[in-house]
């Protein structure tokens, strides 16, 4: 019994040691060389890894220099640091990034480093032979040149990635988010300039605006209050008293009126929480009238009349309108009266707008915006009367909206992740990472259109759907070939296999135009223009379609063979794709619509606008900029028949940088910015008075060089309107897409319903005068009321910084702000503790460093240094 029990004894322990000694191998792996023996055992995990080297590499980018050398060029600096503990490796890594100016391909400036293009402004940097490895604690750093001028931040896009070796791909997360991480702002005018070599045609006039030159700029007198009763500025008041108001709290206030205006008034006892009687009280009461055009207005736009009389004196507010649309906005100019103790001053308004079509358009193909998102925008139009929702739902970078029966459009064409093959989604393009939890994928369901357009209605905004095409088409042109893949079936088919045709968009895309000489190209169209036609049935029929038009590559079917019969017979393939889509869309009943480029033949020479089989046709109107001289193309167009939407980028394209500092978000490419105050200035019927700053900050007559650049403008009926622009390359969140839009859609909102004195006058000292009386008015409006109003709501817009300047003996620090009655900050200790400023001055001791920022809330602008020294240019 006790030698069994010595056996198995010594059979556990011998199995015991051998299971420890499997255990000590399987966990214990020699070191590699040169590793060190105390590193933990997550440092050992990570070790050669993927995720190691994503944790812990530092990437930083900064702008050397911008420069003329035949065409805009910079050179931008890429520093690589490995604050790690092991080397980075010689191969088997990518680094993947977007970038939007084409750089030099190949070997970048003997660093080892090679880029190469993917597709549109998807880059990538690979290991050359010649790389070496990046050692521990060490780092890299290269040059590289670029097309273009990079003077903004945000040209640098975020969420680089690496791929090594067979590892899935991770986010470089110094890189994560947003690009004010990683990328330096411009601090020399030979970055922060287009050109800073001052003898050259090419200079760059503008510098980062100092304290100084924003208290100069902003030197607008502060009211103490807001002088205009609402926004937009109605066509006439009288009586406005604001000593003199009425109560909604006071007394049982009632709503009645005629059964027409029902639900605007059904609208109005929601929000303030009021009955509808069927019998009229002797006071507290709002009356909703019904007389047709109660203003004599001109016929096409007496349906949007209103009169609105509010009288304290017995009680009794009265709103007086023809049409539905006319109360509802009635209903807005009370929202926008009344103060947060539910009190309206005395007023008597008659009002109308100046243009039928007042617009946005919002692009959710770049990067998708939500229902919720695109839902609440629409509120906001409302509030500023604004009425046409132009959007984008196609590009390149994505497709979002749900097409029953083409479902590879959203499975695919909205989605980005890396996926090389573009076969589960599109490329990350626009810095959206690599998996599809990002900006860049999403897409409305057939549902969540149909509640856009429901909410739209009840608000009397109407949806303009715009797909893009021919150009602009790579989310679908991806789409349909996995779909043509996956059946077998051409039948929607955009490009044929054996098109040789070789080009490259401004975007840098080689495959993003559909073949108009294929048949598929029109059933698909006709499938996708029906499929939301339907969607709009019952709810807010479809009327206009904007089929985009823009920027189509000039050799995109130079070899196609389908298109070689029509070569032969001379036909213009952009007339035969217009003419084709013209008539599927006349089919339907439908009005056609397209940026200006769609429309013309060349730069120059217009299509003309009898060939076209609508009723209306129009021509949105944006290429306006010194630099491109087609300032004519919109009165041109409206001349000869199109109905012309405004959009010039100069002054109405809000994707732009808001005024010329490298710290702004924003576009370039149009104009260095598009201030507030630019958007306000603008004269839709006195177009070339409202181009008068180039992109480099010249002074520029528009019509000097060649009057007949400058045409008359015959046809002012032909001018249906304008619309605020906003681009979403930038627009990765719901706080970014506020900042960009607000508050100058107010301004666009401002002009594009009431037309100032001033608007008809040429340049001099009379129109500027009363330009600047209206712009004190406004910005003083903005300040004590309507910026407040927006806050309520949550819309986070942007803060302008405040300016400040020294007296004469330097003893004393003045400031001032763009929107009177914000508060503005100071920080004597380098932004460690901040102190509100009691009045606008304060001392100051020679030589002391301080910042100062503006404060609303709990939000402010960004911090800025006190810097009493003014820059070469000061603008507007």
């Amino acid at each position: 019994m006790r030698r069994a029990s010595r056996t198995r004894l010594r059979r556990i322990i011998l199995i015991g040691v051998i299971g420890l000694g499997i255990w000590f191998l399987w966990h214990y792996q020699p070191l590699p060389v040169g590793g060190n023996s105390t590193n933990s055992s997550d440092e050992e995990v990570q070790v050669d890894s993927a995720e190691h080297f994503a944790r812990t590499l530092k990437i930083s980018v900064r702008v050397v220099k911008n420069f003329w050398e035949e065409s805009s060029k910079h050179i931008r600096e890429v520093t690589i640091s490995n604050p790690g503990k092991i080397a980075f490796p010689a191969t088997r890594w990518e680094i993947y990034f977007t970038q939007i100016y084409i750089p030099e391909l190949g070997d970048l400036s003997n660093s080892g480093i090679e880029v190469e293009h993917i597709q549109g402004q998807l880059y990538k940097f690979v290991p050359s032979p010649d790389f070496q490895p990046i050692p521990a604690g060490g780092s890299l750093n290269f040059l590289y040149k670029s097309n273009g001028n990079s003077v903004v931040f945000t040209d640098t896009f975020p969420n680089w990635y690496l791929v090594y070796k067979d590892s899935k791909p991770l986010v470089l997360e110094s890189t994560r988010g947003d690009p004010a991480k990683f990328a330096m702002i411009q601090d020399t005018p030979e970055a922060w300039k287009f050109e800073s070599f001052s003898k050259s045609s090419e200079f760059d006039s503008h510098n980062p605006p100092s304290s100084a030159d924003r208290f100069i700029r902003d030197s607008t007198q502060d009211l103490l209050h807001d002088p205009i009763p609402i926004i937009p500025t109605p066509l006439e008041v009288a009586g406005f008293n604001k000593q003199v108001r009425l109560n909604m709290h006071h007394g049982s206030w009632v709503i009645i009126g005629d059964p027409v205006f029902r639900k605007e008034m059904e609208f109005l006892a929601q929000a303030w929480q009021l009955r509808i009687s069927a019998s009229q009280p002797r006071s507290h009461y709002i009356h909703f009238f019904k007389q047709k055009n109660p203003l004599r207005y001109p016929k096409d736009l007496n349906y949007e009349v209103y009169n609105l009389d509010v009288s304290p004196s017995n009680n009794i507010i009265t709103i007086v309108a023809y049409k539905a649309v006319g109360a509802f906005y009635a209903v807005q100019s009370l929202f926008a009266l009344r103060d947060e103790e539910g009190e309206l001053p005395s007023i008597t308004i008659r009002d109308a707008p100046r243009f039928r079509y007042r617009g946005l358009m919002l692009d959710i193909a770049r990067n998708f915006q939500s229902k919720g998102t695109i839902i609440r925008l629409i509120h906001l139009m409302a509030m500023y009367k604004l009425n046409k929702l132009h959007l984008h739902l196609s590009d390149d970078e994505g497709w979002r909206i749900e097409i029953p029966g083409l479902e590879e459009l959203t499975s695919i064409g909205g989605q980005r992740c890396h996926d090389l093959t573009e076969g589960e989604c599109l490329l990350p393009f626009l810095g959206s990472g690599p998996n599809k939890t990002n900006s860049g994928s999403g897409f409305l369901t057939v549902g969540d259109y149909k509640e856009i357009l429901s909410y739209a209605v009840k608000n009397h905004v109407e949806v303009i759907p715009e797909i893009d095409v021919p150009g602009h088409a790579h989310a679908a042109v991806v789409a349909m070939k996995k779909r043509y893949i996956r059946t077998g079936s051409d039948k929607y088919l955009l490009t044929e296999p054996n098109d040789s045709s070789n080009y490259k968009s401004i975007q840098g895309f080689t495959d993003n135009v559909i073949n108009p000489c294929l048949n598929s190209t029109y059933t698909f169209l006709q499938k996708v223009i029906s499929e939301i036609y339907n969607m709009h049935k019952g709810i807010s029929n479809l009327s206009t379609f904007h089929f985009g038009g823009d920027e189509v590559p000039g050799s995109a079917w130079s070899s196609s063979p389908a298109c070689q019969p029509l070569f032969e017979q001379d036909v213009s393939l952009k007339v035969y794709f217009l003419d084709r889509l013209s008539k599927i869309l006349a089919s339907l009943n439908l009005d056609i619509a397209a940026w200006e480029d769609g429309f013309k033949e060349t730069d120059r020479i217009n299509i003309q606008r009898e060939m076209l089989h609508q009723k209306n046709v129009y021509s949105y109107s944006w290429k306006n900029p010194p630099h491109m001289n087609l300032l004519k193309s919109a009165y041109s167009m409206a001349n000869m028949g199109y109905k012309v939407v405004l959009a010039s980028a100069t002054n109405l394209y809000l994707d732009h940088c808001q005024e010329p500092d490298p710290a702004e978000r924003g576009l370039v490419w149009a104009t260095r910015f598009v201030s507030d105050k630019r958007s306000f200035s603008f004269s839709p019927l006195n177009l070339y008075s409202s181009t008068n700053v180039d992109i480099r900050g010249h002074y520029v007559e528009a019509c000097e060089e060649d009057p007949m650049d400058c045409p008359k403008l015959e046809k002012v009926e032909n001018v249906e309107g304008m619309e605020a622009v906003l681009f979403g390359e930038l627009l990765t969140s719901v706080d970014i897409l506020d900042y960009m839009l607000l508050p100058r859609l107010l301004a666009v909102a401002e002009r594009a319903w009431h037309e100032a004195k001033w608007e008809v006058l040429p340049r001099g000292e009379q129109r500027m005068a009363l330009l600047e009386s209206d712009w004190t008015k406004f910005t003083n409006t903005l300040g004590y009321r309507e910026l407040p109003r927006l806050d309520r709501f949550g819309y986070h817009y942007r803060i302008p910084p405040p300016g400040a300047i020294h007296n004469a003996d330097r003893t004393m620090m003045l400031v001032n702000v763009t929107y009177p009655g914000q508060q503005v900050e100071i920080s004597r200790n380098g932004g460690r503790g901040w102190a509100a400023m009691l009045s606008t001055k304060t001392k100051i001791n020679p030589g002391e460093k301080i910042m100062l920022r503006t404060k609303v809330g709990t939000r402010t602008s960004r911090a800025i240094l006190f810097n009493p020294q003014r820059s070469l240019s000061v603008e507007g």
